[in-house]
């Protein structure tokens, strides 16, 4: 079973350096699409979730404006590095519930938009096929159709070409009825097999019609599913763009308060050296 990697890190899902350029996050996006795709790894279970999450990374990141969000919503990893011992212990941080609400809404609504567009990709390539299927079929009842003309044709002449040779008879061809009467059991069965044939044809060309037909509903059904879901698509946008400036304002927010916070304590630090001088003196 593949790998699924955290879906929080964008850059880890699109295997490229928080640094990385467009070229370079194309390329790898493009690579890695190529070798995710769920028809080439039917067998693999977690295929199509794995193929969204690629497809929303690449979405996100290629997008100046998203990426700057994404990036101040998920900030690198801190570096394993000592650190200088302070002299005043900060009261902790604890991330305000406003944020994690913001958050959470983001991290659904994008997991909803992928959804929509996996779904939305389907039923493009459905439409494509049906209105595929629809060319195809109406160049086969065009071709049936020149068929049944051309053999309409070909036997008018025949029927044409049987009765100016009648009119020719002579006296002589009174005493060869039962030659001619062997002649006409064989026109008759020709006939009939042609009639027959014929009625195959109309009946299969009435087949096509229907076919035809439920193939149209279809692509209009199609065509409204796919219409609906890009009206949803648009609004969950909306919403997610929505969600993430508040995400943003909250962060800020938190941002200002943390220094805030923090002069206020070195403040209260330098005071108390401040105090513990006099006491000294």
């Amino acid at each position: 079973m593949a790998h699924i990697p955290n879906t929080d890190d964008y850059y880890a899902v699109l295997e490229i350096a928080r640094t990385a350029n467009n070229d370079e996050m194309k390329a790898s996006y493009k690579r890695l699409a190529l070798s995710r795709h769920p028809d080439k790894n039917r067998e693999n279970p977690n295929a199509t979730a794995e193929f969204q999450l690629l497809q929303a990374a690449y979405s996100t990141l290629i997008d100046a404006a998203a990426r700057r969000k994404y990036n101040l919503r998920h900030p690198p990893a801190p570096t394993a590095r000592p650190k200088p011992k302070p002299k005043y212990r900060p009261n902790p941080v604890r991330q305000p519930e406003e944020v994690r609400r913001c958050r959470d809404l983001v991290v659904t609504l994008e997991k909803e938009l992928c959804e929509l567009r996996f779904q939305k990709s389907q039923q493009e390539s459905l439409h494509a096929k049906t209105t595929y299927s629809i060319h195809a079929l109406a160049a086969a009842l065009d071709q049936m159709r020149e068929w049944e003309q051309q053999e309409a044709e070909e036997e008018a002449a025949r029927e044409a070409f049987v009765f100016s040779w009648d009119g020719y008879g002579s006296e002589e061809d009174m005493y060869e009825e039962e030659d001619m009467s062997e002649e006409e059991v064989e026109m008759e069965e020709r006939e009939a097999a042609r009639q027959r044939a014929a009625a195959e044809r109309e009946a299969e060309r009435w087949a096509g019609v229907a076919e035809a037909e439920r193939l149209w509903l279809l692509r209009e059904e199609i065509a409204r599913r796919i219409y609906e879901l890009g009206r949803r698509i648009a609004e969950l946008g909306r919403r997610r763009e929505m969600a993430e400036e508040e995400l943003v304002a909250a962060l800020e927010r938190v941002k200002a308060e943390g220094k805030k916070r923090k002069r206020g304590e070195e403040e209260e630090g330098e005071e108390a050296k401040q105090r513990e001088k006099r006491n000294r003196a």
